[in-house]
């Protein structure tokens, strides 16, 4: 994900959310504290709604 981050970010646009099911089956507590970290909010919503 960092290296995604820093292809898409520049000055101008910056990611803000990211959305996943309730589930955070694949999230770390390691990648959530790196988001928290950069200012990047969370946003759950129901399973199999995506």
């Amino acid at each position: 994900f960092k290296e995604f981050k820093m292809l898409v970010e520049n000055p101008n646009k910056r990611i803000e959310c990211l959305q996943t099911d309730c589930r955070g089956k694949y999230m770390s507590k390691e990648f959530w504290n790196y988001y928290k970290q950069q200012g990047i909010r969370k946003e759950l919503i129901p399973i199999y709604s995506l």
